[in-house]
């Protein structure tokens, strides 16, 4: 028997084995380009923001490459404000929470007083008031939520200010549902 002959000999022989050893690594392969090119997305959809507000520096975690994952004490921005080359600092909440059935929402947050607001005053969008929040229209849609209603993300009880448009001020006219 040839040395190249053994190899294949033993493939043909254990065919089911072969095929699902195969088949975990096709599925394995297809489940890694989805999530990176899902969270690439995500993350380039983030970076155009940042870029349309005008933001030159965003402070993550150190040692931290999530920038969902990361923690960064609110107390910071206000130190960074002082620093004469910056204009203004602000923090931001972005996180995936649940509701109370389990959906999960990428939820993103600014303090009444943050510049984010201020930008998107000026497009006709205020902050909402205290304990209120704004939907996404696809959300709203998929979970089934109207203005008025409440909505309970981890134990906090957030009231629907008003349901953002296909088309609004943060996303700048791209369409998310």
């Amino acid at each position: 028997m040839r040395l190249h002959a053994l190899p294949l000999k033993n493939l043909a022989r254990r065919k089911l084995r072969n095929g699902l050893t195969a088949l975990g690594i096709a599925l394995a392969s297809a489940t890694y380009l989805a999530m990176s090119a899902i969270f690439g997305g995500l993350t380039a959809n983030w970076q155009t923001s940042l870029d349309q507000g005008d933001v030159h520096a965003v402070v993550l975690e150190d040692r931290q490459i999530d920038w969902l994952a990361s923690t960064v004490p609110v107390e910071l921005a206000q130190q960074l404000s002082l620093h004469p080359d910056v204009a203004d600092a602000s923090p931001e909440l972005i996180s995936f929470l649940s509701t109370s059935d389990g959906v999960p929402l990428l939820v993103t947050g600014w303090p009444e007083s943050s510049f984010a607001w201020r930008q998107l005053g000026e497009s006709g969008l205020p902050p909402p008031p205290p304990g209120s929040g704004y939907l996404g229209f696809g959300a709203a849609k998929g979970i089934g939520l109207a203005a008025g209603d409440r909505l309970s993300l981890e134990g906090f009880d957030v009231e629907v200010a008003a349901i953002l448009p296909p088309t609004d001020p943060v996303s700048d006219g791209r369409r998310y549902e």
